[in-house]
């Protein structure tokens, strides 16, 4: 049963995304040609539509809408993404990112058969990719090919014990040995960095930046999420914004700034001053409630926020592991520096295990010994504050990297 007939993605060849972040070279050999497609399928919007549409039809749609489970044989990605809201309570981040590793996995010279997939059919695939692929499949990438099946097989109804007993892949590895947190200079040529030639969307990203790392959300799905109504500012500045956590099922938190001047002043890139001065400049018939636009009116998403930011992260910082939750990190990093309080710093997350924030504890150490600015200024007013001409060197670097 399909949940929408004649939606842009019902397509009875749907299981392709133009998006190709997965990575993998397309190599062949002799034993996988057995499991290699004979059929091209036409391809999917990119990721970003998918889920735009997915919020416009979750916008008329209710659980007693969504199929208790998907026909193998006739679902849509669509189905799927609404299957995995309302029936799996997963966040629309994540099953963005599922979708992109759905549509990899079914695209790759060793496919998985997503209308009828088997264990050994995967195992096929994860021997593929381990020992074939160059360069070879990371184990981390592994673990998210693997729970985009799943998000698959509790729709269709396949998930058995035989997926419980039989499909093992490498033990993915966990980088809390290597946190990279940028020192307040840098944060300052990331809030004062170019994004973009177009005007408009140059100040939307240096906004989004400066809120990433001043407010600590997730990114991207909390700063996605961010409608109108969540942020609240009065006459003399003061605040706070409403942030939705997805990952804990539609949870909201208060967060109020550690200053203000984060929130409303006129001097930096802060919500007041985008909504006062910019958001109306891209608003159209697709904007909604949404708090931060595209160019195009539409929501921000995960994936624009990865290909418009990421690369000047990495181009600035010249670190390889710089990306969207490194603000989160150093959000948590910084105010530590500043409270001193470890339990507000979890609270500030939204963590309720202390384990998970300890980590920022030496970090804020590290980094406080590096800083040269004024000791009597926490690592957020020295981020604020930096010279200008450490801004301007920031962008001629992003400029040339990217060249």
């Amino acid at each position: 049963m399909s949940i929408e007939q004649g939606n842009l993605l019902n397509d009875s060849n749907d299981l392709s995304l133009a998006d190709n972040t997965a990575g993998g070279k397309k190599n062949t050999c002799d034993i996988y040609q057995q499991t290699s497609q004979s059929i091209e399928h036409p391809l999917l919007p990119p990721s970003g539509d998918l889920m735009e549409a997915l919020r416009q039809k979750l916008e008329c749609s209710k659980r007693t809408d969504v199929p208790l489970f998907l026909d193998h044989n006739n679902w849509t990605f669509l189905d799927l993404a609404l299957h995995a809201k309302f029936r799996q309570y997963l966040d629309e981040s994540t099953i963005e990112k599922h979708l992109r590793y759905l549509g990899f996995m079914e695209r790759h010279p060793c496919p998985v058969d997503l209308r009828h997939p088997t264990p050994e059919n995967f195992l096929r695939h994860v021997d593929y990719r381990l020992v074939i692929d160059d360069p070879p499949a990371t184990p981390n990438a592994l673990k998210h090919e693997k729970q985009a099946l799943l998000m698959l097989l509790r729709a269709t109804k396949q998930f058995t014990d035989d997926w419980k007993e039989y499909i093992k892949i490498p033990p993915a590895h966990t980088d809390d040995g290597n946190d990279f947190i940028p020192l307040p200079k840098v944060v300052n040529q990331l809030f004062h960095a170019q994004y973009s030639e177009d005007t408009y969307e140059n100040i939307l990203l240096q906004t989004i930046v400066f809120v990433g790392f001043n407010f600590g959300m997730r990114p991207p799905s909390e700063m996605c999420n961010l409608n109108l109504e969540d942020v609240v500012i009065y006459e003399d500045g003061s605040g706070y914004i409403r942030i939705h956590e997805d990952k804990k099922h539609g949870r909201t938190r208060i967060y109020y700034p550690w200053d203000k001047v984060v929130l409303s002043s006129k001097v930096y890139r802060t919500p007041k001053n985008y909504l006062d001065t910019w958001r109306r400049k891209a608003v159209s018939l697709d904007s909604g409630n949404a708090l931060f636009l595209q160019p195009n009116g539409r929501r921000i998403t995960e994936g624009y926020l990865e290909s418009n930011i990421s690369p000047v992260f990495k181009a600035i910082t010249k670190e390889r592991n710089a990306k969207l939750y490194t603000m989160r990190k150093t959000f948590a990093t910084y105010l530590y520096d500043q409270e001193r309080d470890i339990h507000l710093v979890a609270k500030r997350l939204g963590h309720k295990n202390l384990d998970n924030v300890m980590k920022y504890v030496h970090l804020s150490e590290d980094l406080r010994r590096q800083s040269k600015g004024d000791k009597r200024r926490n690592l957020f007013h020295q981020a604020l504050r930096q010279p200008q001409f450490l801004c301007w060197l920031g962008e001629s670097m992003v400029k040339e990297t990217l060249a």
